[in-house]
């Protein structure tokens, strides 16, 4: 199982091992201390640091492998059906 951490519309698959309750504690720690970088060591990203505050948007998710495996093609893996726009608000 791995775990994908999402901020804002940032997604980091964090590498096996994460401790969750420990990554809990140090979001909730930035975002009620009035922000905070997070450095974090992801398994598709460089290591990153992250601006995290109390108006982040932060998702922990559980994933299968076969969630985590790279897309066959990006056709694929963002097809026009899967969103709905609102053209009007142009």
């Amino acid at each position: 199982m791995q775990l994908q951490l999402t901020i804002d519309a940032d997604r980091y698959l964090l590498p096996a091992g994460t401790r969750v309750s420990q990554l809990k504690k140090r979001l909730l720690n930035a975002a009620r201390g009035g922000g905070g970088f997070l450095r974090l060591i992801s398994a598709n990203h460089p290591t990153a640091e992250v601006m995290v505050t109390e108006h982040s948007r932060v998702r922990i998710e559980y994933l299968d492998d076969e969630e985590t495996a790279a897309p066959k093609s990006s056709v694929e893996a963002c097809s026009i059906d899967e969103f709905e726009m609102d053209l009007d608000i142009w």
